[in-house]
């Protein structure tokens, strides 16, 4: 029939394929490769050390590089890069569009953290421990389904937000020497899935303030509850620890 005699051969149909799946691969590597390579320009890379040598070599596969996590597709999932990056935190990561988890740890990191970042619909990890990154912090988590929020030690503003208790997702979260002040927002104990929770200082300087709520109790899953160097009155569940 027509439609028979319009049919590729087994053999080529399977050539074909082939080729369009090794073209995708080349293809989001290369764009993967392009967006790290940029990354790694943008905050003084040369100074992270011999270990990330592949970072400015965009021909390796990216899949190979220190501190990068792939799926089984090859896309990138994970960074963890603990070297001193030293730069505004660059807009580019936001194009890695299968981000699940970063980690990006140094006092050199600065600026605030991007929007574009938050296009990733699958981040559950973000950490920025250590870093310069500066206020405000953008409402914009709560567009992801964060599991894990460590900020400590950066400065990312002066009271804990309101909003925060919409990330209803977060399981472990850390704002240890943030030098957060004022009291925690009653919304705060919205987050029922929290297993851990960071909020001391390391000074006496800035302290959170007032008294825990009763809403407390309804952070059933709550595991370890930490608020050294603060003042906060008011009884914490002896199962908290």
């Amino acid at each position: 029939s027509r439609h028979d005699n319009m049919a590729l051969p087994v053999g080529r149909a399977s050539c074909l394929l082939l080729v369009l799946n090794v073209y995708l691969f080349t293809s989001v590597h290369c764009d993967e490769a392009s967006v790290l390579n940029s990354f790694y320009r943008a905050l003084n890379g040369p100074a992270w050390g011999a270990e990330y040598t592949f970072w400015s070599n965009q021909a390796s596969p990216v899949c190979q590089w220190t501190g990068v996590t792939c799926d089984g597709d090859g896309k990138v999932v994970g960074l963890d890069i603990d070297a001193p990056m030293a730069g505004s935190f660059p807009n580019d990561l936001g194009d890695l569009g299968t981000l699940v988890s970063l980690r990006l740890s140094s006092p050199l990191l600065i600026g605030t953290i991007p929007s574009d970042l938050f296009r990733n619909p699958d981040l559950t990890t973000l950490n920025l421990s250590r870093s310069s990154v500066i206020s405000p912090l953008p409402d914009l988590l709560t567009t992801v389904p964060l599991q894990r929020l460590d900020l400590s030690e950066t400065h990312i503003g002066e009271s804990i937000p309101d909003w925060l208790g919409l990330i209803t997702t977060l399981e472990h979260l850390s704002l240890r020497g943030t030098r957060m002040e004022g009291t925690i927002p009653e919304s705060f104990y919205d987050l029922i899935n929290l297993l851990s929770v960071d909020l001391s200082n390391m000074t006496s300087s800035s302290q959170l303030t007032g008294t825990l709520s009763p809403s407390i109790t309804n952070m059933r899953s709550l595991q370890t509850w930490r608020s050294q160097l603060n003042q906060l009155t008011g009884s914490i569940p002896a199962e908290f620890g």
